[in-house]
């Protein structure tokens, strides 16, 4: 993987988070992969600590929301009111904070700049509060979501961008943005692990990919296109 992959792909899905506070899962999404694919010694492969703020974002938001089953959490009988995006920015700030602790300054003062454009208040704070603490235990079942003895390289990330064009074009809410993103990289994510040696695995995961993306948007034009696109970029990422 070159580096020359990384700064594109770093780019990409930055440019595809503005405008900056607008859309806190795209904004923490781009964070995540900014930080991920800048360091030098990788403690944790990038595609992996992704994966987890995406799955942290989505269940803080069902969690709130209560729109979904979810695998590792009971959800309160009644939707909460909350703020989500002060739970989306706490979830995944603390998510990144355990993976790169080395970057907890940096983080901390995107959380608050993060949170400085939400108004303050109770909701917020106790969003906060709930945000964090449910990325805590999400933290602690991580070997649920993904096999951390099977690392995916770089091109795992190859579909983020292209997922959050896709996000903005269909004009998802927060928590489908968050859905989507979760749906996409876990996938790509257990196609590396469950690789018995004999696939092609980045066309397995593109193949699952593809159909995840056919079957939530495949009657939109836009989605299509997207697609089309996304198979093109992900043959020349590689």
């Amino acid at each position: 993987m070159t580096k020359r992959y990384v700064r594109a792909l770093a780019i990409a899905v930055l440019a595809s988070a503005a405008p900056v506070h607008a859309n806190p899962v795209a904004e923490w999404n781009a964070i995540a992969t900014q930080i991920a694919t800048s360091e030098e010694r990788h403690s944790v492969p990038p595609a992996h600590a992704v994966t987890m703020v995406h799955v942290a974002m989505f269940e803080v938001l069902n969690f709130i929301e209560h729109r979904y089953a979810s695998q590792y959490f009971v959800h309160p009988a009644a939707p909460l009111n909350l703020s989500r995006p002060a739970a989306v920015a706490a979830a995944a700030h603390f998510m990144l904070v355990e993976f790169y602790p080395h970057k907890k300054r940096e983080l901390d003062e995107m959380l608050r700049s993060s949170l400085a454009a939400i108004a303050a208040g109770s909701q917020e704070r106790s969003a906060e509060i709930q945000g964090r603490a449910l990325a805590m235990n999400l933290y602690a079942l991580r070997s649920l979501v993904l096999d951390e003895e099977t690392p995916a390289p770089n091109s795992a990330l190859s579909w983020n961008p292209i997922v959050a064009e896709l996000a903005v074009a269909r004009r998802l809410s927060l928590i489908e943005t968050a859905r989507l993103h979760a749906l996409v990289s876990t996938t790509v994510i257990r196609a590396y692990a469950n690789d018995d040696r004999h696939a092609c695995t980045p066309c397995v995961a593109d193949t699952a990919v593809r159909t995840i993306l056919d079957v939530e948007f495949g009657s939109a034009q836009a989605g299509r296109d997207i697609g089309n696109s996304a198979l093109a970029r992900s043959m020349l990422l590689r």
